[in-house]
């Protein structure tokens, strides 16, 4: 990057071509060191072309936006010829953004023609017998030939409320078939069938359902089965259309099975607005979770959340990979959490993704290992750089979860590769933003983020 101090006078930058050239558009990455850093970008300039001004006007902030590919760069037309611009858009990797991972991977398999970095994504899919299957959590198998789902409240949208899918799970925690159910809802809101439609990870309001929502009369979906149905729980994939309208997502239901409660007042994880992992929450049905209502605070002050968030923005020096040795997290009592691979999430997953890489050690579950201060590729965790993309680790909960501590235990086999600068978040909001030490040939870099609130 390029940063210079400010005086009185504008700065001027020249670009002197060789030769007479048609400039059709002009791009701009403004400074992004970091989100706080970011404000050291540009906001105003403006641009001559052999003397004239061809553009006068404001520069967005790179972290402007969550989506990186819309906030990191801004572009400039000079063009409106149709050829132009379709050549534009079939071969500008900054356009070849809003990918849904699940449906297409064709849009990512052309950028990778251009990028070298073939980027096959399939989404991890919890296994929910890990969870089923602890003693004091386990499922009760309920024969049921009519469901009900009540829906009490969203994350915060005034007027509206919806999901993007779910499944029944059977006994064995295995989906169970729904092509001849019937399902309907109260208000008789339109495309109630989408949420058995199988497509759950997206972000394309089509694929999901909406409706109004009045808290005074809260909608309730109805499955009727043609006979009656072993069940032990229900999946949800929350309403997933943007990061904005995600609010509009579930956030309490009251599950009926045959007119009788088996889950009251579940507290469902509002969706992520992107598709970086599969964002399926399961609510077996338990007698912990049928008496389980609002989480109360602990004495400790703890932060807690449902996804917990580090976005890696930079490297200790190389331009190609980022990495880590692990990442502990510590509950309220400062005792390590026991993380399994359901929990955890990453974006890229590793290196394995490469089209020239295959069966690498270095996958994402040696992050939650616990072998952290090593020297030892193994256990350690590397992923590509992507174009306008930064890599993401995510925690994920099905109930709200305290931590009082997160560990950051930096990559240790190549330190350039480490992270240098690091955001987390917890459910959408930025608890830490700054540096991680770099780890040497001799010690592993270590931060702490305390996460106790004042």
């Amino acid at each position: 990057m390029w940063c210079a101090s400010i005086g009185e006078a504008p700065i001027e930058l020249r670009l002197h071509f060789a030769k007479s050239e048609a400039v059709a558009m002009i791009r701009i990455w403004n400074y992004n060191e970091s989100r706080v850093h970011a404000q050291r970008g540009v906001r105003r300039l403006n641009m001559t072309l052999d003397g004239e001004i061809i553009f006068k006007g404001e520069i967005k902030c790179a972290y402007e936006s969550e989506e990186e590919a819309e906030g990191m760069g801004d572009t400039v037309l000079f063009t409106t010829d149709e050829a132009i611009l379709e050549s534009i858009a079939n071969n500008d990797l900054c356009l070849i953004h809003d990918f849904d991972f699940a449906n297409s991977t064709q849009d990512v398999r052309e950028q990778s023609e251009h990028s070298d970095a073939l980027m096959t994504f399939t989404p991890y899919r919890p296994t929910t017998g890990e969870s089923f299957g602890e003693p004091a959590r386990r499922a009760k198998v309920l024969p049921s030939k009519v469901l009900h789902i009540e829906l009490l409240s969203n994350w915060g949208s005034r007027d509206s409320i919806g999901l993007t899918g779910l499944e029944i799970l059977g006994p064995n925690a295995e989906v169970v078939k729904l092509q001849n159910v019937q399902i309907s809802v109260s208000n008789g809101s339109p495309g109630i069938e989408s949420l058995i439609s199988g497509r759950n990870l997206s972000r394309s309001p089509s694929e999901m359902w909406l409706t109004p929502f009045d808290p005074s009369k809260p909608p309730t979906i109805t499955i009727n089965f043609p006979q009656p149905q072993a069940m032990t729980g229900i999946s949800f994939w929350n309403y997933n259309a943007s990061p904005e309208m995600s609010y509009a997502g579930v956030r309490e239901v009251r599950i009926h099975a045959n007119s009788k409660p088996v889950v009251g007042n579940a507290l469902l994880r509002k969706a992520p607005g992107f598709v970086f992992f599969d964002y399926v929450q399961d609510v077996p049905f338990t007698k912990a979770w049928s008496q389980k209502t609002a989480v109360p605070r602990p004495l400790t002050h703890s932060i807690d959340g449902f996804i917990f968030q580090l976005r890696l923005l930079s490297t200790w020096g190389d331009e190609f990979y980022v990495g880590l040795n692990g990442i502990e997290l510590l509950d309220r009592r400062d005792r390590p959490l026991k993380l399994r691979p359901h929990n955890l999430a990453a974006f890229p997953e590793s290196i394995n993704i490469l089209p020239m890489v295959d069966g690498d050690p270095r996958t994402s579950e040696n992050l939650i290992d616990g072998c952290n201060d090593t020297e030892r590729p193994e256990h350690m965790w590397l992923t590509p750089l992507l174009p306008n993309r930064v890599a993401r680790i995510f925690i994920i909960f099905d109930e709200p979860t305290f931590v009082s501590k997160i560990l950051v235990y930096n990559y240790r086999k190549t330190p350039e590769r480490g992270v240098r600068h690091i955001s987390v978040s917890v459910d959408d909001l930025i608890v830490f933003s700054g540096e991680v030490p770099p780890s040497t040939g001799q010690q592993t870099g270590i931060l702490e983020v305390g996460m106790r609130e004042d």
